[in-house]
């Protein structure tokens, strides 16, 4: 737990401390172009989002300098046709079971203006579907629960993994949905062995959820887009596509991630 603690936190540090290097950088730049006007809104976003990325990068070069991360085909496998297959209907149908039981709770989304702000940007995209799930996977499927499964049950290992996600993404609307897709990626995980796998899940989450703003952007709930029955119909074969893929993986033996001692 003390490593996933000081993971965690270097992970903070670096978005914390490239955020405060892009304002200060962002604020004199405009300030000797004569274009800064005193309003830090636009300053603000720009910022976020170039220390996004380079807080991104500068975390997965850091999982991989002091050594957190193993390099083996298997991490970067794509293992199977029927495994992938497996895989990406398990995360479909979840996503749209997840966003349900969101939507059930409906807990206030503290972050709704700061996901709508980073979309309308290039770089505000690649942070959300590229950079931020690779890093991640890398930092929680990777570091943290592969540590753990070598000395804790998987079990355990999963669930904490998975609360961690949870916990970091400091929104109360997104805690449910976090939480349960960070168990369904560590189980993936533990399965298969790929974390290639669960960074193309993420991406592929993460990549759904901005084009579903940039096509509804005035859509809050799924009811708004879907009548009632035909939300459960869908519902229906969500649950089932999703009890299918995970008996089938359930099936499969387990593969060992053997990681490096930093």
């Amino acid at each position: 737990m003390i490593r996933a603690i000081k993971l965690v936190l270097i992970y903070f540090g670096y978005q914390v401390g490239f955020t405060c290097l892009m304002m200060f950088f962002s604020t004199a730049y405009h300030y000797l172009n004569g274009t800064f006007t005193g309003d830090y809104t636009t300053i603000g976003l720009e910022s976020t989002i170039l220390a996004l990325l380079l807080a991104n990068l500068a975390m997965i070069w850091h999982l991989y300098r002091f050594g957190y991360l193993e390099h083996t085909r298997q991490t970067y496998s794509w293992i199977n046709l029927p495994t992938v297959i497996a895989v990406i209907l398990a995360g479909l149908s979840f996503m749209y079971i997840g966003n349900w039981l969101n939507e059930l709770i409906r807990l206030p989304d503290w972050l709704e203006s700061t996901f709508k702000e980073l979309q309308n940007h290039t770089g505000g995209v690649i942070a959300i579907v590229i950079t931020g799930p690779v890093v991640e996977e890398l930092l929680f499927r990777g570091a943290i629960q592969g540590y753990l499964q070598k000395r804790l049950s998987p079990r355990k290992a999963i669930l904490i993994s998975a609360l961690i996600f949870d916990v970091i993404h400091l929104n109360p609307a997104q805690v449910v949905f976090a939480f349960i897709y960070g168990v369904l990626l560590g189980w993936i995980f533990y399965k298969t062995g790929s974390l290639l796998l669960c960074m193309i899940l993420h991406i592929v989450n993460n990549g759904t959820a901005v084009i579903l703003e940039r096509i509804f952007p005035e859509v809050t709930y799924m009811n708004e887009i879907l009548s009632s029955p035909l939300l459960y119909r869908v519902l229906t074969i969500a649950i089932i596509l999703f009890t299918g893929a995970c008996y089938w993986l359930y099936r499969q033996p387990p593969k060992e991630y053997n990681q490096h001692e930093p």
